[in-house]
């Protein structure tokens, strides 16, 4: 019974060290499934030297990584890790002659444009005589003037019911003229006193406010009924 027991302690003892073991083993199996994913690998294109001008930087040759961070070059036969300033050649600014533009006035009918230089070289606008503050063709553009008009009180007049009228705006910029003319009005007898209030026109009673006349019988009030409808129309969209 004594040597039973023995045994037996000596079996459970085993499968205990048994069981540590895998399961420290299969923790180690969670552990490593639950790792990151590796990163990609990045891929290198390579990049063509291009030589700087008098306005524009040129680079050298290296390789560019696929994620746009890395940057490389070949330096004796080994590939050195770079930043993209390193692969910069900054422009030489030495521009030949330069054409000057003189700076003009914009106007109400036409662009000006600011005092400017231009390199036939390397075909860039500049803002100094140095050729330094490289600008675009669009910065040299001044954009032209909105007109100022007044009227022209007098030289202009109002219409009537003896005429058309016609008013008359100045540009006060350009001296550009500009000239609106309005058809003549009717006669108008707002007060009901007999008489035109523009003219002093005596009014028949009952006369149409559109032609003056007195319209009688069945059609002619359909006539007036038309005729004062298109007045009052015109009389609302002054």
């Amino acid at each position: 019974m004594k040597k039973l027991t023995r045994k037996s302690i000596s079996v459970l003892l085993s499968l205990l060290m048994i069981l540590s073991v895998c399961g420290g083993m299969a923790v180690l199996a969670n552990a490593e499934d639950t790792d990151p994913p590796a990163p990609a690998a990045v891929t290198y294109k390579p990049v063509a030297a291009k030589d700087a001008t008098c306005g524009d930087d040129g680079n050298i040759a290296y390789y560019k990584g696929s994620d746009d961070l890395c940057y490389v070059k070949n330096e004796n036969d080994e590939y050195v890790v770079i930043a993209l300033a390193d692969t910069v050649i900054p422009a030489t600014n030495a521009h030949g002659e330069l054409t000057a533009t003189a700076a003009t006035d914009a106007t109400c009918e036409r662009d000006g444009n600011i005092a400017y230089w231009y390199c036939d070289t390397c075909k860039h606008y500049y803002s100094d005589a140095q050729g330094t503050q490289k600008i675009t063709a669009n910065d040299t553009v001044v954009p032209k003037l909105e007109h100022s008009f007044y009227k022209d009180t007098y030289n202009s007049y109002e219409p009537s019911c003896k005429g058309s009228g016609e008013i008359i705006y100045i540009c006060e910029t350009c001296g550009m003229k500009k000239v609106e003319t309005y058809p003549m009005v009717q006669h108008a007898d707002y007060d009901g006193n007999g008489e035109c209030d523009w003219c002093g026109f005596t009014m028949t009673p009952g006369a149409c406010r559109q032609c003056g006349k007195v319209h009688t019988g069945f059609f002619g009030k359909i006539v007036k009924f038309f005729h004062e409808a298109f007045w009052f129309i015109n009389e609302l969209l002054k």
